[in-house]
């Protein structure tokens, strides 16, 4: 989302903070946005205008501590940035709360944004649909990449839930949302007793078995995918299109590590394969002497395997991993941004 022609050195300037209350995890990220003077202007983020951190915590989990530890970030980012009527801040949950029950997902709710409106009157936080998000990360990857609408597919992976983007035949974008986020499907693992082949819960097993744990988790992605209608509309697409599909632009947390372990944007299915093979093989001990941290090669085997049956389940055979997050497209969206509205 870089700034392209249209910023200019006198348009004003502000700074938009997103805070992703997501299902593992919070991550906040500071924009330096450029805001519009005309009506064929939209906000634009800086070049490299942007900065994120992720705190291990998750909000749809969290205790008043946890609460109080939030808001002490973001006092302590509005008191270090410009002038305060320049700030602007959105927190936005998704998957994570979207899975919890209705009673506790609005207590939740009601004891985070009683503490927001104690620190400012300004900042509340609001649960996205899947649609959002999925709405909000392709547009992040198409400002980002300038590619056509109507060649532009955005999967995107969370720890509760995935979120697809697509055109539709009649020239629409279509967005879905699916509950078969990693975290999720290894909750469904342990349910049913299936993940040693898959996840060391310490550091003593030696190996764990790709082909297995593939074979687990490609089975709990298509019992869920298939009760879906918009998982039989992006099939009846697919289809349609054959061979002349573009290509996916995959995002999340989860591609960005695929990528570190193949040292490549550009992956295959042949490839998740390959490395996936290498790494359960591995084990985690392995890994960890190659300078791995405890807590990411415990997960290795899971992460190579999942995003191998997910792209299979979705029959994909080549993506592009961007850098992009769904946070990029909230930061300069009028529904969040109020600022960001056409003069």
């Amino acid at each position: 989302m870089a700034c392209l022609s249209t910023c200019t050195a006198d348009r004003p300037t502000a700074l938009h903070i997103t805070v992703d209350a997501g299902s593992s995890g919070t991550r906040i990220c500071e924009w330096s946005i450029q805001l519009p003077q005309s009506s064929n202007e939209t906000c634009m983020a800086r070049d490299n205008g942007h900065r994120c951190q992720k705190l291990d915590l998750a909000l749809a989990q969290a205790t008043p501590q946890t609460i109080q530890d939030l808001v002490a970030q973001l006092i302590q980012l509005q008191s270090q940035s410009i002038p305060e009527e320049n700030v602007a801040v959105q927190i936005l949950a998704t998957g994570g709360f979207r899975q919890l029950d209705p009673q506790t997902r609005t207590r939740q709710i009601h004891q985070i944004q009683t503490r927001l409106q104690q620190a400012h009157p300004g900042w509340r936080i609001q649960v996205i649909s899947g649609q959002t998000e999925s709405r909000l990360a392709w547009q992040a990857v198409q400002r980002a990449t300038g590619i056509a609408g109507h060649d532009l597919v955005m999967l995107e992976s969370g720890g509760a839930s995935v979120q697809l983007a697509w055109p539709s035949r009649q020239g629409q974008l279509e967005l879905a949302s699916f509950p078969v986020g990693m975290n999720r499907v290894l909750e469904l693992l342990r349910s049913q007793a299936g993940v040693s082949a898959c996840y060391a819960m310490d550091a003593n097993r030696n190996t764990w078995d790709y082909g297995q744990c593939r074979a687990l988790i490609e089975r709990q992605l298509l019992s869920g995918l298939q009760k879906d209608p918009a998982f039989a509309a992006w099939q009846q697409w697919q289809s349609a299109r054959g061979q002349s599909a573009p290509p996916v632009q995959a995002i999340g947390a989860a591609w960005q590590a695929v990528g570190q372990y193949i040292q490549s944007k550009q992956i295959t299915l042949n490839d998740l394969a390959s490395h996936g093979r290498s790494i359960c093989a591995a084990g985690p001990e392995a890994l960890m002497q190659k300078g791995i941290e405890a807590r990411y090669a415990r997960r290795a085997c899971l992460l190579l395997s999942y995003t191998s049956a997910l792209m299979s389940s979705f029959q994909i055979v080549a993506a592009r991993i961007s850098d992009q997050t769904w946070a990029a497209g909230a930061a300069v969206d009028p529904e969040y941004f109020p600022d960001c509205k056409t003069r």
